[in-house]
């Protein structure tokens, strides 16, 4: 069984004469099956991903003297849609996209302006009022609303890199804040050194950029959304780094290639890597993140040339090469996932190299966090410091934001953690220790996480009645809450409890039952008041559609981004 879904090669003359760090395909903001290609410097075509086979939607060609130099950028998130474009190394251009007569899409010029500095890339980012990014060769970042009204000058286009060096790739993301992050992979000109740049870029106006060192040889660079990160194939297994902070954060299973020759990270979190076998057969290897197990492997038909690129477009890795482009999404990876935990993953069933890659993650994990010396089989009551734990917090907060999810194990093991040192610390309630453990456990039982896998899990920590108490406890007074997974904590918790909590219990358990049974029946009616007003809701929303449809439909205003409606309820 493998993670990958019906593949889709398009046949197509793709002339790749980007540079390595240029983006030829973009997903459309306004539809996520709809996919951009610069396939030539003369060519930018639209594609729906979701029929088979592939076939150009629209396309637009550029006379020679238009020529792309970077790929094409194109916005359908605004009206009439758009298309930004450079030509000549510094010569930027918009393009309105409109309907003639036989309803064909035409480009109309709308804008045009030369520069003294060469741009090197231009970049959209998916938020859905996001600017588009004019990136110059000395790295220097202005956007095109910027540009168009004035507000940029060149004599503010200072040198952001330098001057010695040269951009070899450019990642950005968007922050919840509205914050840019762009990152530079940047050489010298002597090819000895390598550094990344980390830009902060606030209402379009560079705020801070911070300069590191790349001290470790990779084979191959990626982007997960938030770091950039190298990987290295050992003997045994392939190691993935924060290249900044030069930190391992995955450890994979030996691939079933040789070389290996590039990566990229699906928004799911699988990790692709393309290697080439000893025979010259290219192979696509994928990995899933949280348990860093192997779940797809496919061998490459591109006939007798090479690939030229490996991305990811949302959950979908592409393959480009000179004659073809090959889809391979990632449809099934929770179930295939499923299926190998259940043979593999569960309790004592791990073997070999699989259980030391296992160890490898999860005391990496733990050293990461700040609980490596608090081990789970100390029967002592060593209690911890308000400093470390503060800091613990801090650690979590940022590797839960980087990572997909944790593996019920290492859950399992925060959780014991949690309880036990609560329970050391009851004695003084004014321990400011105690909030802090409460903090980390609140934001600890709302990951998500597997019921059949947390129960083997939490019997295998050997968790005492007493801290699966508690941790109810705890759970009951976060309810209610719009968490799936608080609920299905109680139920787990239950369970692998179930002989001193169900068959026999005790005084203190029928207590916690009984506010276990109070809690659900205060839901149950709580959720039937709702249930009265459900008309309601659904007579609201139909209307609320029925305006921005109209709002949308009527592009000869100016929308702000507010408007005021009146809603008469009958």
């Amino acid at each position: 069984m493998n993670c990958f879904g019906e593949s889709v090669k398009l046949s197509t003359i793709y002339d790749d004469s980007f540079q390595p760090y240029h983006q030829s395909l973009m997903v459309s903001r306004r539809n996520k099956d709809h996919v951009i290609i610069s396939e030539s410097a003369n060519l930018v075509s639209k594609y729906d991903m979701s029929i088979k086979p592939m076939v150009a939607l629209q396309s637009w060609s550029f006379e020679e003297l238009n020529r792309l130099i970077v790929p094409a950028v194109f916005d359908d998130c605004c009206y009439p849609n758009r298309i930004v474009a450079v030509h000549s190394c510094n010569t930027l251009i918009e393009w309105n996209i409109d309907d003639d007569d036989d309803n064909r899409k035409q480009l109309s010029q709308v804008f045009k302006k030369s520069f003294p500095l060469e741009i090197i890339d231009i970049h959209l980012l998916n938020g859905a009022k996001s600017d588009i990014l004019i990136i110059f060769i000395n790295g220097w970042i202005a956007t095109l609303n910027q540009i168009k009204a004035g507000y940029f000058s060149e004599d503010d286009c200072q040198n952001v890199i330098d001057e010695q060096e040269k951009i070899q790739w450019i990642d950005k993301s968007l922050s919840k804040r509205k914050k840019i992050n762009i990152h530079y992979r940047t050489i010298d000109k002597n090819g000895q050194n390598m550094y990344i740049y980390r830009l902060k870029i606030i209402n379009g106006r560079i705020e801070s950029n911070e300069k590191s060192q790349i001290k470790i040889d990779y084979d191959v660079f990626g982007f997960d959304g938030q770091r950039v990160l190298g990987a290295v194939k050992h003997e045994d297994c392939i190691k993935v780094y924060e290249v900044i902070s030069q930190i391992q954060v995955y450890q994979f299973e030996l691939p079933s290639f040789e070389t290996l020759c590039s990566m990229a990270i699906c928004h799911s979190g699988a990790y692709g890597f393309i290697g080439r076998k000893s025979n010259g057969q290219f192979v696509v290897d994928v990995f899933e993140c949280t348990y860093c197990i192997r779940i797809g492997s496919l061998n490459l038909d591109l006939g007798d040339v090479f690939f030229q690129r490996f991305c990811a477009l949302i959950d979908t890795l592409v393959v480009t090469s000179a004659n073809c482009i090959l889809f391979l999404p990632i449809s099934n990876q929770k179930p295939l996932l499923s299926q190998l935990l259940t043979k593999g993953l569960t309790e004592s069933c791990f073997e070999g190299t699989t259980n030391q890659i296992r160890m490898a993650n999860n005391n990496q994990f733990k050293e990461r966090l700040g609980i490596q010396e608090f081990s789970i089989d100390d029967d002592n009551d060593q209690t911890i410091s308000l400093e470390h734990l503060n800091q613990m917090n801090t650690n979590f907060d940022v590797i839960s934001g980087q990572q997909h999810g944790l593996s019920e194990e290492i859950i399992a093991q925060m959780l014991h953690f949690c309880t036990k040192q609560h329970l050391a610390l009851s004695t003084d309630s004014d321990d400011q220790r105690l909030k802090r453990i409460h903090d980390l456990f609140e934001k600890l039982v709302k990951l998500p996480f597997n019921e059949t896998f947390m129960i083997s899990c939490l019997k295998s920590c050997r968790i005492s009645s007493s801290q699966s108490l508690l941790a109810i406890e705890w759970i009951l007074d976060l309810l209610p809450s719009d968490n799936c997974y608080l609920l299905s904590w109680i139920s787990v918790l239950l369970d692998a409890n179930y002989h001193q909590f169900i068959v026999r219990p005790n005084i203190q358990v029928l207590h916690t039952l009984k506010r276990i049974r109070q809690r659900i029946d205060d839901n149950i009616d709580f959720y039937q008041q709702l249930s009265s007003i459900e008309s309601f809701i659904e007579l609201f929303d139909k209307r609320n559609r029925s305006l921005w449809k109209a709002i949308n439909a009527d592009s000869s205003e100016n929308i702000g981004d507010y408007c005021i409606e009146l809603l008469t309820i009958p």
